[in-house]
């Protein structure tokens, strides 16, 4: 009588050499508790996030919320794009149809609506007729839209926005109403009054948060911030904003579902402004961020908001507004302000008209000195996803490490950034090199800052610092020596408020001894470690501690992780032999915590393996990804009368049984498709082999048969980084950068070969044993999993027979005698996988 034998197929990575060909493997799975028991669930896929050509991958990190790396020797991001300003160049200013008026002029306003660039209003020379011009080739060339006004009413449009379907124009000439219009033709007067009972001026309206906001001012009261959803219906959210002196010409704009409110002229001391204040609950309340900018106080400027960062460029200045600027200013949160553009080929003017009009700012007509200056300027682009590191490195292609600066009060968050031979500075809006001559010629892997100063290390153990709160200078005497052991110096690393010196066969430790020469670095006495590191590329960072591949001149090769001044050791004899079995000639590693996992995934190129460690599970397992194949020959289809599809070509097709083949171009849509392989050499030719079609083929299939073969080798992800929310992985060799997402259960559309193999089964017993019945207890998913065994130690393997999972019991049968067995499960469908276990049952009782 048999008895059924359920057994997990959760198993560790513990091959008896440094070959994985046989033994327990989870490969692209991982293996988790749940309330019903043990399971495997497939690993996450990924999918093309941004696209930068081929170049080697080189380093990356999260700026800002942003994914930013370093490929081919530039730094790019795919995200929002490195902001950058060229030159303005000019385009056609809209006409004025009156006599003596050559442009749209001081007060006039641009506004980008449903892809065209409109121009409204505005007045020079004392106009009378107030036109609304258009234009769909990015100011290019000009259509008068429509003449809507015939007095003076929108002379001086200071406010103008653009919300769903309609754009919004406000004027401030014998009105101070709101009119509204789908196309620049049609225009709606929705309120003649804004406020109610007159207002002092409008000098902002922006969309924010869906609806529109208004900043109203006066000469004698605090600004205020009024609302409306239609333009109709007005909500003041607040009656004057407290703290703040009565102004005009002060800028309005949103940025991260803040409100910001920028410079300005107090009236009360006819002088203007360079302070910088903040609302976080839509303009009800604000506190003020920045006293006094690095920028000039100004009023009357154009200010824009554009790839994540608030922008601001010309005005008035002085006492009065007595003279204009034509600089360019930009902050990524409104606190630290850095200067894009000292001088702009616009020439200076204030209270002009200005836009963000596809990806580019714009800036129209306006005032300066009392006159009237015309013309239509613009940058384009102004975010690019590259920067060239200039002067490029000697030596291409090597790792860049990066690390964050935080920010002060007048300086943004920042980058510095370094690899073996050269480093640089990145503010956010430039890079720039690092040129003092007292700036170490060779550092080894690693940069950190701590306390105001960047730390780096050459090979024979010196650790460098920049000036305090100045990482672009360096004084050759500044440095500390890790010396306490003879070995070379590998990588320098941050481990909690320690500077780590990581050597070959040795650890030491440091911290901030504040002294006021020299370095201001201490040694941790008694904090030495008698293990090194083996290689550089294995160094990955997780919330307070750090991995890597360690060093001992006793013990060979291990991973640990630092733990305070303890290592750890989580590598076993297993992951161990495949380690000494590699020359890590290439070696990658990184952290990510995904779908309630947390896994440290280490590549060794020349063993084309990828060892994944899971910190939930304490195991091991491997990850890999599948390429695609254009194989030689032509290939004809045939149907048979079993179901299958025989395919001939004239050549060899060399692939094993279960591989994953893509047929297109056949006459009949259902031959077309992803499938796994039947190759039995009893029946099938080297030149042939069959697959099972989801659904029923009959009579002749004809067309131009296109095969697809899948090649595999090690995880192509070898850098991680987090950018707007998402698991952002940047592959070695092609530029690519990967969304990695439970929800995806493929790898860039291609097959995630997941394999679970088991250990040798014997149930207590060298009995030979007859097996009757396999099945998988799982999720239901419709899909297949293939599964095949071995009874002679992984030598030679049964072909591959199918478990479909949707079927009410997943189940095999008639697998044969054997007194030791394995199995080996494997699926390739782009669906979900979870499995619980599998249930075999065992007839003993054959000698």
């Amino acid at each position: 009588m048999g008895e059924s034998k359920r057994f997990p197929l959760a198993s560790i990575l513990a091959p008896r050499n440094n070959s994985t060909a046989k033994d327990g493997i989870l490969a692209n799975c991982y293996h988790e508790s749940t309330p019903t028991g043990e399971a495997i669930v497939k690993r996450p896929g990924y999918s093309v996030h941004d696209s930068f050509g081929v170049g080697c991958a080189q380093g990356g990190i999260t700026y800002n919320g942003e994914a930013i790396w370093v490929i081919a020797d530039q730094l790019v991001t795919g995200e929002a794009g490195i902001p950058v300003l060229p030159g303005f160049s000019a385009a056609t200013t809209p006409p004025k149809p009156t006599a003596g008026s050559s442009a749209t002029a001081k007060g006039g306003y641009l506004v980008s609506h449903l892809g065209a660039l409109y121009s409204i209003g505005g007045r020079n020379n004392g106009d009378t007729t107030i036109s609304v011009y258009k234009s769909v080739d990015n100011g290019t060339s000009w259509s008068t839209a429509s003449t809507p006004w015939t007095t003076t009413v929108m002379q001086d449009v200071n406010v103008a926005a653009s919300l769903g379907a309609l754009m919004y124009a406000g004027g401030v000439v014998t009105t101070r109403g709101i009119y509204s219009s789908p196309d620049g033709v049609t225009w709606t007067l929705r309120t003649t009054d804004l406020a109610g009972g007159g207002i002092a001026d409008f000098h902002g309206m922006i969309a924010h948060n869906n609806k529109l906001y208004a900043l109203l001012t006066f000469s004698v009261a605090a600004p205020q911030i009024w609302s409306s959803s239609n333009g109709i219906t007005w909500v003041a959210e607040n009656s004057g904003i407290s703290g703040l002196a009565a102004r005009t010409f002060s800028a309005l704009l949103s940025l991260n579902n803040r409100l910001y409110l920028i410079g300005g002229l107090n009236t009360s001391t006819n002088t203007a402004q360079n302070d910088v204040w903040v609302s976080v609950d839509n303009g009800v309340s604000w506190v003020i961020l920045v006293t006094g900018a690095p920028f000039s106080a100004r009023a009357a400027m154009a200010a824009w908001t554009l790839s994540g960062r608030l922008w601001i460029a010309g005005g008035a200045t002085g006492p009065s507004l007595t003279s204009e600027v034509k600089d360019v200013w930009s902050s990524e949160n409104g606190s630290a302000w850095l200067q894009a553009a000292a001088t702009s080929s616009w020439s200076i003017r204030s209270q002009m008209s200005f836009a963000v009009h596809n990806s580019a700012l714009y800036i129209g007509p306006g005032k300066a000195s009392g006159s009237i200056v015309s013309g239509l300027f613009f940058a384009a682009p102004s975010v690019t996803s590259a920067i060239p590191l200039v002067p490029a490195p000697s030596t291409s292609c090597l790792p860049f490490q990066l690390t964050l600066i935080p920010a002060t009060p007048s300086t943004p968050v920042a980058v510095f950034l370094k690899n073996r031979d050269v480093a640089y500075y990145y503010n956010g809006l430039s890079v720039v090199r690092i040129t003092d001559p007292d700036y170490p010629i060779t550092t080894v892997f690693g940069v950190v800052y701590l306390d105001g100063y960047i730390f780096v290390m050459n090979q024979i153990g010196q650790i460098f610092n920049s000036n305090l709160s100045n990482q672009t200078s360096w004084n050759a005497l500044d440095f500390i020596s890790a010396n306490a052991e003879a070995d070379i110096a590998i990588a320098l690393v941050r481990q909690l408020n320690y500077v780590v010196a990581l050597k070959e066969y040795s650890t030491e430790f440091f911290y901030d001894a504040g002294n006021a020469t020299g370095s201001p670095l201490g040694k941790v006495l008694n904090a030495l470690l008698e293990i090194g590191c083996a290689s550089s590329g294995s160094i990955a960072f997780a919330d307070n501690t750090f991995y890597f591949m360690a060093n001992a001149r006793q013990k060979g090769r291990s991973i640990m992780k630092m733990e305070g001044y303890t290592p750890k050791y989580i590598s076993n004899p297993y992951i161990d032999r495949i380690m000494n079995g590699d020359d890590l000639a290439g070696v990658y590693a990184f952290v990510i915590k995904t779908n309630g996992h947390f896994f440290y995934v280490l590549t060794l190129t020349t063993s084309a393996i990828t060892l994944v460690y899971d910190e939930v599970t304490s195991e091991w397992h491997t990850w890999s990804h599948m390429t695609s194949v254009a194989p030689d020959g032509t290939f004809t289809l045939v149907a048979q009368a079993d179901g299958s599809i025989m395919v001939t070509s004239t050549s060899g097709h060399g692939q094993a049984d279960g591989n994953v083949v893509t047929i297109a171009g056949a006459s009949i849509s259902a031959a077309n498709g992803q499938f796994n392989i039947r190759y039995d050499p009893s029946i099938h030719t080297l030149n042939q082999f069959s697959y099972v079609p989801d659904t029923a083929v009959t009579g002749p299939i004809t067309g131009a048969i296109v095969v697809t073969f899948y090649s595999e080798t090690y995880f192509p992800g070898v850098y991680y980084a987090k950018g707007s929310g998402e698991d952002l992985l940047l592959d070695q060799i092609t530029g690519d950068v990967y969304q990695f997402d439970p929800d995806i259960f493929q790898d860039n559309a291609l097959p995630i070969n997941l394999r679970i193999r088991t250990a040798i089964l014997d149930f207590g017993s060298m009995k030979t044993k007859r097996y009757s019945r396999l099945e998988l207890v799982g999720d239901k998913v419709t899909t297949n999993v293939l599964m095949r065994f071995s009874d002679d130690d992984y030598d030679s393997w049964s072909l591959y027979r199918i478990i479909p999972m949707a079927q009410r019991r997943a189940k095999i049968s008639n697998l044969g005698s054997a007194r030791r067995i394995a199995f080996e499960f494997r699926h390739t469908g782009n669906t979900a996988l979870r499995l619980l276990a599998a249930e075999l049952d065992v007839d003993e009782g054959v000698f």
